[in-house]
């Protein structure tokens, strides 16, 4: 009877939080890359004007915001988009606002550096 016991309280109480151990396990994995991408996006670096030296251009990257006039989200958007391109830095970058007050659209084209740029942002 005892070990009838024992079985029914392992099987309620501690094989379900065993079942959630991995799971927990993959959670912290997936924060540590979410966060080791986020830390990637700040590195790329946003110029307003044209740059001098050497450096390839990899596309033109645009993005735009309907719901706040705050440019952070545009900008996390754009250095998504160099990013996927393999972009070291953004150049003549600007934002201009649309015809509501909240709609903002940035732009500027995603370039990999082939030297070291000493401009300040």
């Amino acid at each position: 009877m005892k070990c009838f016991l024992t079985l029914i309280l392992f099987f309620s109480f501690i094989m379900p939080s065993m079942a959630k151990a991995p799971w927990a396990t993959n959670q912290l994995r997936q924060n540590k890359k979410t966060e080791a991408y986020e830390a990637e996006l700040e590195k790329i670096r946003i110029y307003r004007e044209k740059l001098e030296g050497d450096y390839t251009i990899l596309g033109f990257v645009q993005g735009q915001d309907a719901f706040t006039n705050k440019k952070d989200a545009v900008i996390h958007q754009i250095r998504k988009k160099a990013h996927k391109m393999g972009a070291d830095a953004i150049m003549e970058f600007k934002c201009k606002k649309m015809v509501r007050s909240t709609l903002q659209s940035c732009e500027g084209f995603a370039v990999r550096l082939n030297e070291i740029q000493n401009i300040p942002e």
